[in-house]
């Protein structure tokens, strides 16, 4: 009975601990993407669930809707940082794109 509360009480723990950026608020871009601009730093979130992981995917798509939300503010990125992690018990596959503003630097409008 000790092992089965163990095992459960560590899966509980492992699925609360991923997420470690659900403090940090964050605007929805509509398309599952969620982002936040603060202190000079443009944070992307972007997170799918997937049966077979593939991180791969996950950061290609990331790096695209990072480009494509500075684009939209109309920000000045010279690159992001990215981090990708893996939630097993939940299945989620997520991605975090982390871009310094150029301050002296805005995009033009189209």
């Amino acid at each position: 009975m000790n092992i089965i509360k163990t095992v459960g009480f560590a899966i509980f723990l492992s699925g609360c601990a991923s997420q470690q950026y659900d403090g940090m608020q964050m605007t929805d871009a509509g398309d599952g993407t969620n982002y936040s601009q603060r202190d000079g730093t443009l944070t992307v979130q972007y997170q799918e669930y997937q049966f077979i992981p593939n991180t791969t995917e996950v950061l290609i798509k990331c790096r695209a809707a990072s480009k494509k939300i500075a684009q939209e503010l109309q920000l000045k990125i010279e690159g992001f940082d990215y981090v990708t992690e893996r939630n097993q018990i939940l299945g989620i596959t997520s991605c975090l794109a982390f871009g310094e503003v150029d301050k002296s630097k805005t995009q033009p409008d189209n």
